[in-house]
């Protein structure tokens, strides 16, 4: 596995190191980083221009933002009054901010039915946003199920390419489980071309399913656009939401990880530190250090 908890690294039940001892000849890890939105909801819903002029002082460069409302009362929280909030004027500030913005997560249901459909795509367009990135898609349970959601996608993504749009996929937790020996996420790299959909691999939820994910990056060059940077640690369950942990402090070796991601030609880097503390804002602030000191 490309992973292994520090404590065990310290203990001496492991043989391979989280980060191996830094080099003359390493580099710190210098790729432009970005946030996700989601994650810093709470700090956007108190203050969202403040939010967003710490995020770029900090030096994050752009942020990946969110259908609004299409996260209005879900389980996964949603936005409060910015649901209600004019997406053109969003994007104004946002880029008054000084940060980019060229994506945004949308929940797979709004691509159900042709009304909410239209309104999702008129809302990315209102935010000028290139990507519509569906996350909460229906977790397949056996191959055939994986030919219906890669059905969907390419329907979808159809739709979207017709309005000079193009489709992404989070990568949620439960597409990391295998079926027939396959992981979700490769069986879906399998059915569909690279213009059809482009992936953001999730750090977050490799972890629970014990998926190496170099293999993969080396294995799909070019097919995953984005990846989420959040450190994690195994559940004993792994179908339980596991909280992000700044990089690190939970068991993901970065600088093999970091070298995939470059080889694989990985276009943005995003942090995303849903910890469910409330103090998502400032985790995210520690991960974005944490990140800029790994020597890759």
């Amino acid at each position: 596995m490309t992973y292994i908890t520090r404590r065990a690294l310290v203990c001496g039940l492991a043989g391979a190191a989280l980060l191996p001892p830094r080099q003359s000849h390493a580099a710190a890890f210098d790729q432009p980083l970005w946030i996700q939105v989601h994650a810093i909801r709470r700090a956007l819903m108190q203050d969202f221009d403040g939010t967003l002029r710490t995020l770029r002082s900090t030096g994050f460069v752009g942020i990946e933002m969110a259908s609004f409302p299409g996260f209005r009362g879900s389980y996964r929280g949603d936005f409060g009054a910015l649901a209600d909030a004019d997406p053109a004027q969003l994007a104004d500030r946002i880029a008054a901010s000084g940060l980019k913005c060229d994506a945004a997560g949308f929940m797979a249901e709004q691509f159900d039915h042709d009304p909410s459909a239209r309104a999702a795509i008129a809302y990315a367009h209102s935010l000028r946003v290139r990507s519509v990135v569906l996350t909460g898609v229906t977790e397949p349970n056996s191959v055939a199920d994986c030919d219906q959601l890669a059905h969907q996608l390419i329907g979808i993504s159809d739709r979207l390419r017709a309005e000079g749009l193009r489709l992404g996929m989070h990568t949620d937790q439960n597409l990391w489980k295998s079926i027939d020996g396959k992981p979700v996420v490769v069986q879906l790299l399998d059915r569909l071309r690279p213009e059809q959909l482009a992936l953001e691999m999730d750090m977050g939820g490799l972890v629970p399913y014990h998926v190496d994910p170099v293999p993969i990056l080396d294995r799909y060059p070019g097919r995953f656009y984005w990846i989420h940077l959040r450190d994690g640690r195994v559940q004993a369950n792994p179908r339980t939401y596991a909280p992000a942990v700044v990089p690190g402090e939970g068991v993901i070796a970065w600088r093999p990880l970091l070298r995939a991601a470059r080889r694989a030609r990985v276009h943005e880097y995003v942090v995303e530190m849903e910890t469910h503390s409330g103090h998502e804002l400032d985790d995210s602030l520690r991960a974005y250090r944490a990140l800029r000191s790994i020597d890759v």
